[in-house]
């Protein structure tokens, strides 16, 4: 949201990737869309989602 990552970059990528759920299509807001891309190409983003896997 501004020059450095913070909290509620953290939070809005969590809810963002709640849309898969909940049938919400991001595709309606490409900004939102490319941040998500964005946040998940985070190295302690992957390592995070890696850790949640089974």
């Amino acid at each position: 949201m501004g020059d450095t990552f913070s909290v509620a970059d953290g939070y809005l990528f969590n809810m963002l990737t709640w849309t898969q759920y909940t049938g919400i299509d991001l595709a309606k807001w490409p900004s939102l869309q490319a941040f998500s891309a964005r946040v998940q190409q985070r190295p302690s983003v992957q390592a995070a989602l890696a850790a949640e896997r089974p």
